[in-house]
């Protein structure tokens, strides 16, 4: 069974979200593992610091947009949001007997994200001045955790899964998203940040690459 147009320009344009979002999660993984975090605040704490964190709300913003609703209203017009929402409502029109595992999944990654949309909502697209001045830092909620690995990994399986459900069932190459990196990941900036803190070490040494 063939794809139809109406679906595959969809899934099309989801799969190349979906694939940034992977990519953009897998650099962040790449660059920021556990065992490099005493290596990057050596070099330089505070600008790490800044690039963990706009990087870490780059994947949070992606995953509320991928699961966000289907429309958005603006005044008396009614517009298109591209997400798995959308997808699942053109789904269902097409195919009235669509199974309920694609709804499952669905809620499953809609649920996930949830736990993030409020810092989407009120702190990286909006500035919500009560939330930024709530006195209680536990109702505030105006800093993601630090460590959030968890629940961001938890969030992109289902939608995944969701696009490899799709995939089978129109019978087209299933895609390994968790693959996906981009060409260069980080690795050339630790390797020329290692060779900068050995130089400078030899340099506190009074020592120089020649010698």
């Amino acid at each position: 069974m063939g794809m139809p147009a109406n679906i595959k320009e969809l899934y099309d344009e989801l799969q190349d979200a979906i694939k940034w979002l992977n990519e953009m999660w897998n650099m962040v993984e790449n660059v920021f593992t556990t065992g490099r975090l005493d290596f990057l605040d050596e070099c330089d704490s505070l600008f790490f610091v800044i690039v963990k964190s706009v990087s870490v709300e780059g994947v949070v913003v992606s995953l509320c947009k991928i699961t966000d609703k289907s429309h958005t209203r603006r005044g008396k017009v009614t517009l298109d949001n591209l997400t798995l929402r959308l997808l699942q409502e053109q789904l269902e029109a097409t195919e009235p007997a669509l199974p309920k595992e694609f709804k499952d999944l669905l809620d499953e990654a809609i649920a996930k994200c949830d736990y993030f949309r409020p810092w989407r909502d009120k702190l990286m697209v909006h500035s919500d001045r009560i939330t930024i001045t709530e006195p209680d830092p536990i109702k505030r909620r105006t800093d993601i955790p630090d460590n959030i690995k968890e629940e961001i990994m938890e969030a992109i399986e289902p939608i995944n899964k969701y696009m490899n459900m799709l995939e089978k069932h129109y019978g087209v190459q299933i895609h390994d998203y968790t693959r996906y990196k981009l060409v260069k990941t980080g690795e050339a900036l630790i390797s020329l940040l290692e060779d900068g803190l050995h130089y400078r070490k030899l340099l506190s040494e009074g020592k120089t690459l020649a010698g």
